[in-house]
């Protein structure tokens, strides 16, 4: 039963992959990190501070997705319910983190 693997490995994934960005470790590049058109052309500390801030986002979604794949199958038993509650809570804290991110982003230039 590979589903149960799957709910913890994503979260801690995304939780490993937010650390060089909030330990300020990714240059500028095309692949990697939280790239607008703002942190691309901006000096290299807007950079770094925009990615700081995103990972840090990141590291959250990563932690309230883990928690909700110990919680969610302490209350239900369908395996299908339990990954789809499960695929809501992650693609959701993913999105309020990344927005939350952008919000701190914009307010920082103010």
């Amino acid at each position: 039963m590979p589903t149960p693997i799957l709910m913890y490995a994503v979260p801690v994934l995304i939780m490993f992959v937010s650390l060089p960005l909030i330990l300020k470790k990714i240059p500028k590049n095309a692949f990697y990190g939280f790239r607008t058109k703002k942190t691309m052309s901006g000096t290299d500390e807007y950079w770094y501070r925009a990615n700081r801030s995103a990972g840090f986002a990141m590291f959250l979604a990563g932690v309230v997705s883990f928690l909700a794949s110990m919680v969610i199958p302490l209350f239900m038993s369908d395996e299908k319910r339990i990954v789809s509650i499960w695929s809501f809570v992650l693609i959701a804290s993913v999105i309020v983190a990344f927005c939350f991110s952008m919000l701190k982003d914009t307010k920082s230039d103010q």
